[in-house]
């Protein structure tokens, strides 16, 4: 017995490969992968006719490690946070304030830096799993 997605009607969702990989493979190639396409009954039995074609341009993964720009960004984003941090805690011990007001601003500080990295762009999947959730 198959586990996985059931496929609406029947038929697999991933668009015909002439379309989709322009130019990237040829008419017997795309014959081999359309025929067990169009014959998969669930999700899981698309992953390995998927998994050897490259990312398509433009697409952003969110697994796997940073990109280096998106590393360089988020270190300087960090750095303006804890210099911001840094600042306000020196002002609220300087200050007569009874309680902690830097707590807030730091918080959603600290949200903004929790919400780049997972926005950040990522390297690919060298494995292919960027076409596991087709």
């Amino acid at each position: 017995m198959r586990f996985g997605f059931r496929m609406p009607n029947g038929k697999p969702s991933l668009p015909t490969p002439g379309r989709r990989y322009e130019g990237r493979l040829t008419l017997p190639e795309a014959d081999e992968r359309q025929a067990p396409a169009y014959a998969a009954r669930t999700r899981d039995d698309l992953h390995p006719l998927t998994a050897d074609l490259p990312p398509l341009p433009g697409t952003v993964t969110r697994r796997g490690p940073l990109s280096p720009h998106a590393r360089r960004r988020l270190g300087m984003h960090a750095g303006l946070v804890a210099v911001l941090a840094a600042i306000m805690v020196t002002g609220w011990a300087l200050g007569s304030a009874p309680w902690f007001w830097p707590a807030w601003p730091m918080f959603w500080l600290t949200l903004s830096l929790v919400v780049h990295y997972h926005r950040s762009e990522r390297v690919a999947d060298p494995q292919g799993d960027h076409r596991r959730h087709l």
